[in-house]
């Protein structure tokens, strides 16, 4: 129910390296609930732990939502999924648009 204690319980099991149980808790977030802030939360960590493990194909749909969910253009705190999607792009060698984000 307190999807944004289980945003912080993902971060911590991120930290700890426990990437699936990170996971986990994310998606147990986007599954459960229709706020834009919190799923926007749960979109960039999803991204991030995919990043970290060396998937940047797999992180890419989750940076690709959240600017799709209009968040990103209302609340300046999640800039940093434009700059995730550049990197995600260039760790693939798709260098049109990493350029373009």
């Amino acid at each position: 129910r307190y999807h944004e204690a289980r945003i912080y319980l993902g971060h911590a099991y991120h930290i700890e390296r426990e990437r699936d149980l990170a996971r986990h808790e994310f998606r147990v977030v986007l599954s459960n609930t229709d706020d834009p802030i919190v799923r926007a939360f749960a979109l960039e960590n999803l991204g991030n732990v995919d990043l970290e493990e060396g998937f940047p194909d797999r992180a890419i749909p989750h940076f690709l939502a959240l600017i799709e969910s209009g968040v990103v253009s209302r609340e300046p705190r999640f800039f940093t999924t434009y700059f995730n999607l550049a990197l995600a792009y260039g760790l693939l060698a798709e260098f049109a648009p990493c350029t373009e984000w």
